[in-house]
This record gives C-alpha cells, structure tokens and sequence, in this order.
C-alpha cells in the first residue's frame, strides 16, 4: 500500500496539530489566557504569512472582494467561533468529553460533504468513523468516565466545536476552486486576526513581544502548529475528498497523548494503547479504501 501525498499532508498537519499542547501549556505556564492563546495563533500567523508573501509572491494576496464571504467563513466561524465553542466546552466539561465531541467533526464532513460535494457515503468511511471516533474516546479517557454529571450545554456546545471546525473543509474547498491554498490559508488568518482584535487589545501583543517566555512558544505555535499544518491541510483537500481528509486528522488526539506520556510523563494505559490501534486502524482504512477505489462503493 503506497501512501499518496495529499493523506501524507493532512497526517503530518494532524501531527503538527498535536503539538499545539506542548505550546499551549508553555504559554499557561507563563500567565497567557486560553482567549490570548487564539489570539496570538491567529494574529501571528496573519502577521507572518502576509509579510512572506508581500515579499515572496503578492499575486498571492489578490482576492475579489465578493469572495472574501468564503474567507470569513474559513477565518470568523472555522477558527474564532469554533475556539470559542471548543474552550467553552472545556470549562463547562473536561478536556476529555470537549476533545471528544470536537472529533464528531468527521462526522459533519461527511455528511456535509455528500451534501456539497456529491461525495458518496460508502461503508468503508463509516467503519473508519466508528473506529475512529471509540479511539478518540479511549484516547482522551472519555470511555470509563462517569458522564451523568456531563451537563447539556456542555454537549451541545461541543457538537458545535465539531460542526464548525467541520465547515474549514467546506469554506476551503469552496474557495480553493478560485484560489490556491496559500491565498486562502493567508487570507482565513487575515481575517482571523481582524476579528480577534475586536476582543483582545493590540496593546496585549506590544506587551508579550518584549517576553522571551511567551514569544518563542507563541511564534512555535503560529508557525509550527498553525501556518504550516493549514497549508498541508488546505493543499490536500485540493485533490482529496474532504470526508476522507477529516477522518485522517483524528491522529491529532493520539499525538497529544504520545507527546503527554514522553514529554509531560503522563499515564498511557491499556485503553489509550487500544484507542490508539483503533485511530490508527480508521486511518489507514480510510488510505486503504481511497488507494483501492472502494470508495466509490455506494453505501447511501
């Protein structure tokens, strides 16, 4: 089985996703809100890609002014909105019901994507959901949890970190059809950071770039973990079906843990060991199934 470029890509932006924790738990460390961490995601890395490309190529930055409604949904509710949603859920649950619920997001691509896309529903990729959504519970220690204390809100606020992270594929394989993945990575962050001054000051970024402790992990995390993971990732759903590319992205939880257990020192029993087979199952079914052209195999 030869592995194609395009699930290479989204594995290594799982990959890179997964590391967000190691950032993201230096910048707490050193006092910065969850609120700042977006921020500063989003902000660095608009900062980042447009002075590359002004530089590099700036036919890269020209956009139709109609089009940028594909921009705010990739940048205001696939990113912003569904931070909120996600970390709302954290204070109202746990890490291990919010990381949970944000993984039914396979499940919206793909049905959104029959939607839009005419994508077929095949056997293979509900096998793979099933998979890969009972390892993302095992992972994050969902199943052999109490949940009757698990209020409401808190679920439907993560149904909805799901949906909306969801829509990144839909935004960006809408606009992809115009424009190039980097035009619509740069411009999704663009966005993001224009929208995310109206709730955290300017004021707060003079403040931290003079703070070695926040800066380093912060600029690590805008390029390591943002520019470059949304750049593979919008690259790949240029030429793979966007159901298949969410299903993939399910690594990221099982990187956390791995980098949790060798980094951080954290417990890495039987059932995470089981989750991470049943992830890592899905993933390879979902390749497996798109290499052998099963997927076309009509399940509707």
């Amino acid at each position: 089985m030869t592995l194609n470029k395009p699930v290479i890509f989204v594995a290594t932006a799982a990959f890179l996703w997964g590391l967000i924790g190691l950032f993201g738990t230096l910048l707490s460390r050193a006092g910065i809100t969850s609120l700042e961490i977006v921020s500063i995601r989003a902000v660095f890395s608009g900062v980042f890609l447009t002075l590359y490309w002004l530089i590099k190529d700036r036919s890269v930055l020209h956009v139709r002014f109609k089009d940028l409604k594909y921009f705010a949904g990739t940048g205001l509710l696939s990113f912003l909105v569904f931070n909120y949603f996600f970390f709302t859920t954290m204070q109202l649950t746990n890490i291990s019901v919010s990381v949970t619920l944000l993984y039914t997001c396979p499940i919206f691509v793909v049905l959104l994507s029959r939607l839009f896309f005419k994508e077929p529903l095949t056997t293979s990729k509900w096998t793979a959901l099933l998979l890969t959504l009972s390892g993302c519970a095992l992972v994050t220690g969902l199943i052999g949890q109490p949940l009757d204390e698990v209020p409401v809100t808190g679920i439907l606020t993560g149904l909805c970190s799901g949906l909306t992270f969801a829509l990144f594929s839909i935004f960006s394989k809408l606009a992809l059809a115009k424009y190039s993945s980097a035009t619509v990575t740069t411009y999704t962050f663009i966005v993001a950071s224009i929208g995310i001054l109206f709730i955290v000051p300017p004021a707060f970024f003079a403040e931290i770039s003079v703070k070695p402790a926040v800066l380093l992990p912060g600029l690590a995390l805008a390029l390591l973990c943002t520019v470059v993971p949304f750049l593979l990732y919008t690259r790949a759903v240029q030429s793979l079906e966007a159901g298949r590319a969410a299903l993939i992205t399910t690594l990221e939880p099982v990187v956390a843990a791995l980098l949790g257990y060798f980094v951080f020192g954290e417990a890495l029993g039987v059932l995470k060991i089981v989750g991470i087979l049943l992830v890592a199952s899905g993933v390879l079914l979902v390749q497996r199934s798109g290499a052998s052209g099963t997927l076309t195999e009509n399940a509707s």
